[in-house]
């Protein structure tokens, strides 16, 4: 076997582990983004008055962030989907009484 060669098990292996690297990298771009503006109103609030709301509207994309980070989280992650897709096909196949 030559020295360069590389088991299939090490590729595998590296193949698995970027996915994961991207996955982080994604949920991380995603809290950078929307948690931005929330810095903006802070560092506005230390050198001058901040706008009217300022912390309304920074809880809300704070909020609207964790959303996506768990919507994000429910996609990468194969066991958490296969249960949600399990309960959903068990709702939707129930027989629902009606009176007549």
């Amino acid at each position: 076997m030559s020295i360069r060669a590389t088991s299939t098990q090490t590729m595998f292996q590296a193949r698995r582990d970027l996915v994961v690297v991207r996955r982080i990298i994604i949920i991380i771009m995603i809290l950078l983004t929307l948690g931005f503006p929330y810095v903006i109103f802070i560092l506005i609030s230390f050198i001058t008055k901040p706008p009217k709301y300022h912390l309304r509207a920074a809880i809300f994309l704070v909020d609207f962030s964790q959303i996506l980070i768990m919507i994000a989280v429910f996609k990468f992650c194969q066991p958490v989907m296969d249960v949600i897709l399990k309960y959903k096909r068990l709702v939707s196949s129930r027989v629902q009484p009606t009176m007549t």
